[in-house]
């Protein structure tokens, strides 16, 4: 019988690529945003990141430019949690080995993020002007160390 056809299901294999590759797109700091993470650790601050993403995230953050950067990272892929949901908050604060009045949660308040930080006990400030948050904000990252 001589082959006449091959029937592939290629859509999960190339989703997948295209998710990572789009996720590794996503994983580049803004200008001026490893700087200020950098001085801040200078400063001896513990650094924690809590993020809403998919596995990919995960599986290429060794590879980004924040890796190295954060002394505790609580990705929802991994915890199974998401922002709002205040034990992803206290997750990474346990991780961090701080106390929430002893921490400050910063973030653009997509996901109600920022009410859900301070439903842990957090101090929450919002980068940029999303609408709807009533609490402290800045413009701009660099605007953070001043604050702290």
């Amino acid at each position: 019988m001589t082959t006449r056809a091959v029937v592939f299901d290629l859509w999960d294999t190339l989703a997948a690529g295209l998710r990572s590759e789009l996720t590794r797109r996503a994983l580049v700091p803004v200008p001026g945003a490893l700087a200020v993470l950098d001085g801040l650790r200078a400063r001896g601050l513990r650094l924690g990141l809590v993020g809403n993403c998919s596995s990919e995230v995960g599986a290429l953050w060794e590879g980004s430019p924040f890796a190295g950067r954060f002394d505790a990272v609580v990705l929802s892929a991994d915890a199974g949690i998401c922002k709002p949901d205040v034990r992803i908050y206290t997750l990474a604060l346990e991780r961090l080995g701080v106390e929430p009045a002893d921490a400050v949660f910063v973030g653009d308040g997509h996901s109600d993020e920022l009410a859900g930080a301070e439903r842990a006990g957090l101090r929450a400030i919002q980068l940029g002007s999303r609408d709807g948050w009533r609490g402290e904000r800045i413009d701009a990252l660099e605007q953070l160390p001043a604050l702290l």
